[in-house]
């Protein structure tokens, strides 16, 4: 039997916004995966723009989740270091950093399963 003070790390607001990333990439790549195979089979075609802007926007992503995590990371060596984390807080702790660095790629595949679904549907 669990502690009434046990509280699981993953939260199911988390757990919600994790499904929706995960239909929401899936969406993008179902859409995006043909141009490409078009753009990596044929060397001599130059890369869509679509393609770019995926690149693009994965590395952008990357970069500012990067950069989230490592300043939530500093914050919270330095709460641990004046005793302001205690053990039980930790996994807390690492999961709320997770999250935070999540935030821009999934806001960023939202966005993309957005507008090429309705790129889709406008028959463009």
């Amino acid at each position: 039997m669990l502690s009434k003070r046990f509280k699981p790390p993953v939260t199911q607001p988390q757990l919600v916004k994790a499904t929706q990333t995960a239909q929401a990439a899936a969406t993008t790549i179902a859409f995006r995966l043909p141009q490409f195979l078009y753009d990596t089979l044929d060397p001599t075609h130059p890369m869509s723009a679509e393609t770019q802007r995926a690149f693009s926007e994965k590395a952008a992503a990357a970069m500012e989740g990067s950069l989230i995590a490592a300043q939530a990371w500093q914050r919270l060596w330095i709460d641990m270091a004046f005793g302001r984390v205690g053990p039980g807080d930790l996994p807390h702790k690492l999961m709320k950093i997770a999250d935070e660095s999540a935030n821009p790629a999934r806001r960023r595949v939202r966005a993309n399963a957005k507008r090429l679904t309705a790129k889709h549907l406008q028959g463009k």
